[in-house]
């Protein structure tokens, strides 16, 4: 009693900062310091203190480039102090890119599960960041996920190639040799698709269960009894680490070039001491 004086109307209470979540109970007493005489209110005063809404999460999340846009999810686990929204608040370089906060106010958490849309204009080989916020709606508790919510943008598997390529007629069947350069996204398999012309000529379409990448150099087979012209195949590529894929915009072609040859209709005769003869063909 000494160390306190009652207000009109209201009585504070210190919550200490190391108090951990649950509920404290204490007995009220009153006084009249003129009078001497002292009460106690029946029933004790609770404080309940509200867990703070937290989550485990894995903090780094990864998509293709390709993909883009797309909506990965972010799984969570033991939930705790029972939220029931988020929010998404993203970094000044991911607003640059498309990327859109989301407020407490305008989410539901889902169990489980938080779907994040990525845009289309976000860059390859770059990490987007954001705080990832959670909320008690009935305690109006809130917390935040002390690490960084982060986003990386693998890049689409690519190379550069020269795009036609020739054989000829009576050297097959042949392999052709398709170097390239240049790799971005790590490629490790390829896959052709040829055209159904080529496969009318035994062509075959090479898939990336069926392929390794070798460095710098693609190894196409031209089969017996391709006729003169040229076919087209579609190239791809793709990272099985990341599972992104790309195709090169531009087909490749190979050119079955014809076997030189000719028809003689006519033999010469020539008298003897002369130095030339002619035929036709």
């Amino acid at each position: 009693f000494g160390d306190s004086t009652l207000r009109a109307g209201v009585i504070y209470i210190a919550v200490p900062s190391g108090a951990s979540a649950g509920t404290y109970s204490a007995k009220l007493g009153l006084k009249n310091a003129t009078a001497g005489c002292e009460g106690y209110v029946t029933d004790s005063i609770s404080v309940t203190i509200n867990p703070t809404p937290s989550v485990t999460v894995d903090t780094v999340y990864a998509v293709c480039k390709e993909a883009l846009p797309v909506t990965t999810t972010l799984d969570y686990s033991s939930a705790t102090g029972s939220p029931v929204q988020y929010s998404l608040t993203w970094s000044a370089a991911a607003i640059a890119k498309g990327f859109t906060n989301v407020s407490f106010a305008s989410s539901t958490l889902n169990p489980g599960s938080i779907d994040i849309p990525v845009p289309s204009g976000a860059l390859a080989g770059t990490t987007y960041k954001a705080k990832l916020g959670l909320k008690n709606s009935t305690t109006g508790c809130e917390g935040y996920v002390t690490d960084s919510i982060s986003v990386f943008i693998n890049p689409t598997p690519s190379v550069t190639v020269d795009t036609v390529y020739a054989v000829c007629e009576d050297a097959l069947p042949v392999t052709t040799a398709l170097n390239y350069s240049s790799a971005i996204g790590s490629p490790d398999q390829y896959s052709l698709s040829w055209s159904a012309t080529a496969i009318g000529q035994n062509f075959v379409d090479i898939s990336f269960a069926d392929s390794t990448l070798r460095a710098g150099v693609i190894y196409i087979p031209v089969p017996t009894g391709a006729l003169p012209g040229s076919y087209k195949a579609k190239l791809g590529l793709k990272n099985t680490t990341t599972g992104c894929e790309g195709t090169v915009t531009d087909s490749i072609t190979v050119t079955v070039n014809a076997t030189p040859t000719m028809t003689t209709i006519s033999s010469a005769s020539v008298c003897k001491g002369e130095t030339s003869a002619s035929i036709t063909y």
